[in-house]
C-alpha cells in the first residue's frame, strides 16, 4: 500500500467525519428510571473510564522505528484519531453528569488494558487497542437499546460509527508496518492477538453481561459478534473508506 494514498484517504475521511458529527439532542431532559440507572450503572462507568485517555501510552512508542521518515505524517493521522477517539469519553461523560452517574476513578479491566499496552510495542499496542474496538461493537450495540433515552441512543450511534472507523485505520496502519516484519513474526502477532481477544470477551462478558443480555445478546451470540467484527476488518481494503457519513446516523 502506498503511503501517500493511505494518508490522502484518511485525512479525507477525519476531515468529513468531523464535518458530519451525529445530532445529538442534549436538551433531551428524559431522565433514566430507576431500572435503567441500575442496568447501566456500573456498566457505562466502567466504559466511560476505559475510553478515557485513549493512546495515552500509544503516543510514548517510538513509530520511527518502524515507519521510519514516512512516520511523521502517519504520526499526525495517529493523533486525529487518538482526539477522535477521545471524544467517546468526552460523550458518555456529559450524558452521565446529565443523568446524575458519578465517574469512576479507575477499574480493574482498565488498569489490566493499561498495562498491556505500556509493555507493549508500536504495533503490538495497536493490535491491543483493536481487541477493544472489536468488543465495543456488540456492546453499545447493546447499550443503545439499554434505555428509552435519545440521548443515550444517538452518542452510541456517534461511537460505533466512529470505531467502525477506526478499526479499519488501525488495521490499514498495521499492514504499513507489518510490511517491514518477516511473515512469521506478523503470523505470531496475530495469533498473540487472538489469544487476547478470547481472554477479553470472557472478562467484558463477565463485567457487562446485564447490559449486552438486555441488548438481546447471548454469550454466544456476543462471542460470535466479536469474531465477525474481528474477521470483518481485517477484510478491509483501502478503497472502502467512506469519505460521508451513513443517512443511519442522522435518524
Amino acid at each position: 500500500m502506498n503511503i501517500d494514498t493511505f494518508c490522502n484517504a484518511w485525512q479525507n475521511y477525519f476531515a468529513q467525519n468531523k464535518q458530519y458529527p451525529v445530532s445529538i439532542d442534549w436538551e433531551d431532559d428524559y431522565q433514566l428510571s430507576l431500572p435503567e440507572t441500575d442496568l447501566i450503572f456500573t456498566s457505562i462507568r466502567q466504559f466511560q473510564r476505559g475510553e478515557k485517555n485513549e493512546g495515552v501510552h500509544l503516543r510514548k512508542k517510538a513509530g520511527y522505528a518502524l515507519y521510519g521518515d514516512a512516520y511523521k505524517p502517519l504520526h499526525q493521522l495517529l493523533e486525529t484519531y487518538i482526539r477522535e477517539q477521545q471524544n467517546h469519553s468526552v460523550l458518555l461523560e456529559r450524558f452521565m453528569k446529565q443523568q446524575r452517574i458519578p465517574l469512576m476513578t479507575h477499574h480493574v479491566l482498565d488498569i489490566a488494558f493499561r498495562k498491556i499496552r505500556r509493555i507493549s510495542s508500536f504495533d503490538t499496542e495497536i493490535l491491543s487497542l483493536l481487541v477493544a474496538l472489536c468488543i465495543a461493537q456488540p456492546y453499545y450495540d447493546a447499550l443503545k437499546i439499554s434505555s428509552r433515552s435519545r440521548v443515550l441512543q444517538q452518542v452510541c450511534r456517534q461511537i460505533l460509527w466512529n470505531e467502525k472507523q477506526h478499526r479499519y485505520f488501525l488495521v490499514s496502519f498495521l499492514r504499513l508496518g507489518f510490511a517491514k516484519r518477516t511473515p512469521t513474526k506478523v503470523q505470531r502477532m496475530l495469533a498473540a492477538q487472538k489469544i487476547l481477544l478470547q481472554g477479553a470477551m470472557r472478562l467484558v462478558w463477565l463485567h457487562h453481561y446485564k447490559v449486552l443480555t438486555a441488548g438481546g445478546y447471548t454469550y454466544r451470540s456476543f462471542r460470535q459478534t466479536c469474531m465477525e467484527t474481528y474477521q470483518e476488518m481485517w477484510d478491509f481494503s483501502l478503497p472502502q473508506v467512506k469519505q460521508e457519513p451513513h443517512e443511519w446516523l442522522f435518524e
